[in-house]
């Protein structure tokens, strides 16, 4: 029987390991494991399976692991620890560890996943690969210290992936202020909360991430939108539809522009949430939402990123009977933010939550 194998990619620090690593996990299936993404200068956590991405790098001084002049959260540690000791390994599949370091080695951090992730190497009748992420100058200790003389040590340039960062890809705000507004009385796109017109507020955070931006309407709020901005007027066959709408709309028009989505729903959305979505659509997944982390499993499609290859499967979905945006990220490769604080998630749908609202 053909034993799994143990692959090493190495590389120099801050050369692009993990974005190389994030962009083959995208263009693979069956794969596993964790990764650290480097997002907005402050490393994140990813659970590969359910594309989970939460808090790692932190600014805290309580309950954390240092690593040089670095903070991390214990807690993460401890559920990837957990996540990866739990993990089934698959016939030809694939599980990741980025990244093995000067922790490891001394038998902290990732250490008992990686143990236990060995063991299945070692054990399991399944056939498949454990890829490792060590930086170069710590790969002889590395492979000393864990016994990894027979492993395959590869380069990025030798990992089978397709660089999505070399492809171009417009991307611009879509504001969507469609909607009835039945909970509010009135129409939440032209309410104040800070000081200006809520969707100028929005158009507004994405001009300070340096993105076009556009107004996803209807025909009726177009005549109110103040004439500078360009809109998207709600085309007619996707009529009493929802939010879908305005993605339709701005899709068929601009069929290769990438869109990060925003609802006039959130008053405490800043321009933080949106460098977020930024900066995790370098790695060419289908989409890339907010979730809350009392409910990581319910998506916040009115704050997203939708790549432009969505296009044609959102209309499929759509042709199909389909509306909900929600159940539709959950059709496609879609990274989830599990979010740190979910104030800014919180939905302002009625008066009372007007009326209540502090910044």
């Amino acid at each position: 029987m053909q034993k799994s194998k143990i692959i090493i990619l190495s590389e120099p620090i801050r050369s692009g390991k993990t974005t190389a690593l994030l962009n083959w996990i995208n263009s693979n299936d069956n794969v596993d494991g964790i990764s650290s993404p480097d997002i907005n200068n402050m490393r994140k956590l990813l659970f590969i399976r359910d594309l989970h991405l939460m808090e790692f790098e932190t600014l805290k001084e309580q309950d954390i692991i240092e690593v040089g002049r670095f903070k991390f959260l214990k807690k993460s540690f401890d559920h990837g620890n957990e996540y990866l000791k739990k993990i089934v390994p698959v016939a030809n599949g694939n599980i990741i560890i980025d990244e093995i370091g000067k922790l490891e080695l001394n038998e902290m951090g990732f250490y008992d996943g990686l143990v236990s992730c060995l063991n299945c190497v070692k054990n399991s009748v399944e056939k498949f690969n454990l890829i490792l992420v060590v930086r170069d100058t710590l790969l002889q200790a590395v492979i000393e210290k864990f016994n990894l003389h027979d492993a395959t040590v590869i380069s990025k340039k030798e990992l089978d992936y397709t660089d999505f960062s070399v492809l171009k890809n417009n991307i611009s705000g879509l504001v969507l202020c469609g909607g009835k507004s039945t909970r509010m009385g009135v129409d939440k796109a032209f309410l104040n909360y800070h000081g200006t017109e809520q969707y100028k507020y929005v158009a507004d955070l994405f001009e300070k991430t340096n993105l076009s931006v556009f107004i996803s309407c209807n025909s009726k709020q177009k005549i109110e939108i103040f004439s500078s901005y360009d809109t998207i007027t709600d085309n007619d066959e996707y009529n009493n539809s929802g939010p879908v709408a305005g993605l339709l709309t701005a899709f068929k028009i601009y069929n290769t522009t990438s869109f990060i989505v925003a609802g006039c729903d959130y008053p405490h959305l800043n321009s933080n949430h949106i460098s977020q979505l930024l900066s995790l659509s370098k790695f060419g997944f289908d989409a890339v939402c907010f979730v809350s982390n009392e409910t990581p499993n319910l998506l916040e499609p009115l704050l997203t990123y939708y790549h432009f290859s969505c296009a044609d499967k959102l209309m499929t979905y759509f042709k199909d009977g389909n509306t909900s945006l929600n159940k539709f990220l959950n059709t496609i490769k879609t990274i989830k933010i599990v979010a740190e604080d979910n104030l800014f998630l919180k939905s302002y749908d009625n008066q009372d939550d007007f009326k209540t609202f502090v910044l």
